[in-house]
């Protein structure tokens, strides 16, 4: 945690900066500038805020803060997944400032704007649902697989030229399903060794992870796989 805390850089900061990018366009996109607008007066609890909101407020505040000191970086997820947590607490205080501009003497505007906006977040749902599927089919398809390979007991992930393929390291909480997996990255040389003279093992390597259409790391990311793809001997 303490390197955590004194590793803050421009870098961290660039980073929260696309965080807040992706969690604002995820979601309508008039709700992250209405509560922009009024933040302020929330925070002095003006204009009728009530305090729920000021405390709501704050949170998202006081998380965007926390996670820039100590995780800005999130891998991938939908927007900014470390915020999930506050979508409802920016929606309610947007929603209340709609309401205050609504009625003030740009109603006609507001609800214009209301109108165009509900029209794109309509829009925006079948092209969220084809990202969201278009991102996770390949790892759909390449989970699907490894539970059907034959004649395997331990699959070793090994495929570090390609995004996240560490993620298809999933188990069974009670570890119940019959081929286990491990990743490479995370076993040593004799650990490997044990494995296979113990099971049947076989690697899941870069190649596999072409074959699913799983998105290639840019040169400057990849590195080599920690062992070369087959049992030691």
């Amino acid at each position: 945690l303490f390197e955590r805390l004194t590793d803050i850089s421009s870098t961290s900061v660039a980073t929260m900066a696309a965080n807040l990018t992706r969690f604002t366009l995820w979601q309508n996109p008039m709700v992250m500038p209405l509560l922009v607008l009024v933040a302020w007066p929330v925070a002095r609890l003006a204009n009728g805020a009530p305090p729920e909101l000021r405390a709501m407020l704050l949170s998202i505040v006081g998380s965007s803060l926390f996670l820039l000191l100590v995780i800005p970086y999130q891998g991938h997820g939908w927007g900014y997944r470390y915020l999930h947590g506050q979508m409802g607490g920016a929606v309610l205080i947007a929603t209340f400032a709609f309401c205050r501009f609504a009625k003030g003497p740009q109603a006609a505007a507001w609800r214009g704007t209301l109108a165009g906006m509900t029209a794109i977040a309509v829009l925006l749902i079948p092209v969220r649902t084809w990202q969201a599927h278009d991102f996770t089919a390949p790892y759909a398809a390449a989970d699907a697989a490894l539970s059907e390979w034959q004649g395997t007991e331990v699959i070793v992930i090994d495929a570090p030229r390609f995004a996240y393929t560490i993620d298809l390291t999933r188990n069974d909480l009670w570890l119940e399903n019959p081929i286990k997996r491990v990743a490479g990255a995370n076993l040593t040389t004799d650990q490997l060794a044990t494995l296979c003279e113990l099971y049947s093992v076989r690697f899941f390597t870069d190649d596999d992870a072409e074959m699913f259409g799983i998105r290639e790391l840019p040169e400057t990311m990849r590195r080599e796989a920690t062992f070369p793809q087959k049992c030691p001997g």
